[in-house]
């Protein structure tokens, strides 16, 4: 940090000191006329931008806000080889830090940020972004902050910034389940009504292939999490073994009776039911997908980079807004089966839970099959049995 004050000897003239490289260097300011408190605040801030700028309070010269994401990429990178840490939260961590960083550069005019500008008045904008022009909830705005509050403290531990920004936050906390975020009744049997037969039309050769209506009719059938869905191969790999670590694998078994799924350090296998079977070995053929069940590539819909040959689909996807002004998939999907509410995946697999609760099915097998951790999660969808009774009520 530099420091502005005034020379007693010399009329209107000030100095301002400021370190490089840990030495301490001055800067005579000429013709400076007698400045009050805030006036003398706003030249010193000015000089520290100029001479400071690329140093921290150290006189160790800061890198720019890329460069220690890209650190902390590579960093948490490694924690996944060493199994600490799961594939799925680093792709997801990666997907946040590159959406930060695109708002740095769509809204500041420097391309290349220095880490100074890491502040609270920096990330109280991203998260007003968020809400306004990326109209995302409280839990997903709590979500991308708390992958910013790991980048926040390696630039407090490597001394690049004197304060944490996160201690003078008010992040909106996730918000609680409710009704809201589960399919009413009428409107998940829409979804499996209209994907039932979408299966058979394609069964049949009479549609092609579509990647959001075979992702929703696998969740209709397995409860499976949108993540799980998109991470699932065609076969075990040479690391798909072992459980209660931190890397996560699914797979389809060689005989095509279950899917193998090790996700939040909980191992479960799904049986897959005749019709599931079906549609996954045709989607094979018609895809040519090489390891994932559903790849970011596919023939058939002419998607001819090969970039996305071979690896599975962007976390992205899925997403009912993509701020990009484009209709995502899945809303188009909603809108051609004339639902009003735009469900997510993850909603979707809420509305699959909720159907066996309204079947009587036991808790234990609900929980079990979905990978609830506890039966406790299983049993939060009993309160939607208030909106099935009402049924009944007005047909007596």
């Amino acid at each position: 940090m530099g420091s502005l004050y005034k020379k007693t000897d010399k009329k209107n003239t000030w100095v301002f000191q400021y370190s490089v490289n840990g030495k301490r260097k001055y800067k005579t300011l000429s013709n400076i006329p007698n400045l009050d408190r805030k006036q003398k605040r706003d030249l010193l801030n000015q000089y520290e931008k100029i001479y400071e700028g690329g140093f921290n309070h150290y006189g160790k010269r800061l890198p720019s806000l890329r460069n220690v994401i890209d650190d902390l990429i590579e960093s948490r990178t490694r924690m996944v080889s060493l199994q600490t840490l799961s594939q799925n939260t680093l792709e997801g961590d990666i997907s946040r830090l590159n959406l930060f960083w695109e708002f740095l550069k769509n809204n500041f005019k420097q391309k290349d940020l220095d880490v100074s500008s890491f502040d609270t008045e920096l990330l109280n904008q991203y998260m007003e972004y968020c809400r306004i022009e990326m109209g995302n909830n409280s839990t997903t705005i709590s979500n991308k902050m708390n992958v910013l509050r790991n980048l926040s403290k390696v630039l407090v531990d490597k001394n690049y910034i004197v304060e944490n920004p996160f201690t003078k936050l008010n992040i909106p906390k996730p918000r609680k389940r409710g009704t809201d975020d589960i399919p009413h009744k009428e409107d998940y049997h829409k979804i499996k009504d209209f994907l039932e037969y979408w299966v058979d039309g394609y069964l049949n050769d009479e549609y092609e292939f579509e990647l959001i209506n075979t992702m929703i009719y696998i969740l209709t059938k397995t409860g499976m999490r949108g993540g799980e869905i998109k991470m699932m191969k065609w076969k075990q790999g040479v690391n798909d073994i072992g459980y209660n670590h931190s890397f996560s694998y699914v797979y389809i078994s060689n005989d095509f009776e279950k899917i193998v799924i090790h996700f939040k350090r909980r191992l479960r296998e799904i049986p897959i039911n005749p019709k599931l079977v079906k549609l996954l070995k045709k989607v094979k053929i018609d895809t040519k997908s090489v390891n994932y069940v559903l790849e970011g590539h596919n023939m058939t819909t002419k998607s001819l980079d090969k970039r996305f040959i071979g690896r599975k689909l962007d976390n992205s996807y899925g997403r009912v807004r993509n701020g990009k002004g484009r209709i995502p998939p899945i809303v188009k999907l909603w809108n051609s089966i004339g639902i009003s509410k735009y469900y997510t995946p993850h909603e979707i697999r809420h509305g699959f839970v909720s159907d066996l609760v309204r079947q009587d099915k036991p808790f234990k097998k609900i929980g079990d099959f979905v990978g609830h951790g506890y039966q406790t999660m299983t049993e939060l969808y009993t309160h939607l049995r208030s909106q099935d009774l009402e049924d009944i009520s007005l047909s007596v």
